[in-house]
C-alpha cells in the first residue's frame, strides 16, 4: 500500500496490482488500483491480510490469526 496525503493533511492508502500472475483482490474483488478502507480484506496469492487504519481502527483487541504458509518457501535447519 502506498500512503498519499490529501490537501488537508489526511493520509489515504492505495493498493496497486503490479501485473501479477495471481492478481490482487480487495474484499474478493480483483483490483488494479484501489483506495483502501479500514477493515478491507486483501488477498495476494494465497495470503490474506486485513487493512487496519490506525486512525480509524479499534486497536484495543488483538485478533487471533491462523497459521499460514507461503508455497515454495522452505527453511532448512542445519
Amino acid at each position: 500500500a502506498v500512503p498519499v496525503t490529501d490537501g488537508e493533511g489526511r493520509v489515504e492508502y492505495y493498493l496497486q496490482d503490479q501485473d501479477s500472475t495471481n492478481h490482487t483482490y480487495v474484499n474478493d474483488e480483483r483490483i488494479r488500483l484501489r483506495k483502501l478502507q479500514n477493515g478491507d480484506m486483501i488477498r495476494i496469492g494465497m495470503n490474506n491480510f486485513r487493512f487496519v487504519d490506525e486512525d480509524e481502527g479499534n486497536l484495543g483487541e488483538t485478533a487471533k490469526l491462523r497459521k499460514t504458509w507461503i508455497p515454495g518457501v522452505f527453511v532448512k535447519k542445519k
